[in-house]
């Protein structure tokens, strides 16, 4: 998805003088009443980045000019410019997370705690006053990335042959 920097061809950190210099370049370039007047003394702009080549020029040219219009109205106001920032950084926050990899944890670092948990085997396992098959087994919990608790039963592990070396 392109940033409203990006369709004003600026830098985020770009002053309101920036913003409003690089608007009016592109709504000159673009507008349906105006396309292709030059401003004096800058040399031409190629719009060829906005219009797709779908046969349609005016059309295209006129869905760019809206998001023009849109990135130009967002940025010009300091208050509306301070919460897009932040919400482009809490964007960017959720992909850094979605491109991380899994951290390797080991057994002895997750914290546990003994519960009673309810059972497949019927015959190993003991009943509870509403007939539910309990069996006692250790919970280990760790803090996910995503701020959630990750929890994984005792009988999820598989045994590796080493004593306290089990992998899940």
């Amino acid at each position: 998805m392109e940033t409203h920097y990006e369709v004003l061809g600026i830098s985020a950190c770009a002053s309101l003088d920036e913003i409003k210099t690089a608007h009016r370049r592109l709504a000159r370039a673009l507008h349906p009443d105006k396309a292709g007047t030059a401003i004096l003394g800058t040399p031409p702009l190629s719009t060829s980045r906005f219009c797709e080549d779908d046969g349609s020029e005016d059309g295209s040219r006129s869905a760019s000019f809206l998001k023009v219009q849109e990135a130009w109205e967002c940025l010009r106001d300091s208050s509306r410019k301070r919460e897009y920032d932040e919400s482009l950084a809490r964007r960017r926050e959720r992909v850094d997370l979605k491109a991380q990899k899994a951290v390797e944890v080991r057994l002895s670092q997750l914290e546990w705690e003994i519960c009673d948990v309810e059972s497949d085997d019927f015959e190993a396992s003991q009943t509870s006053g509403i007939g539910v098959p309990l069996s006692t087994q250790k919970v280990f919990f760790s803090n996910c990335r995503c701020g959630d608790c990750f929890e994984l039963l005792e009988e999820e592990l598989i045994n590796c042959g080493k004593e306290q070396d089990h992998v899940w």
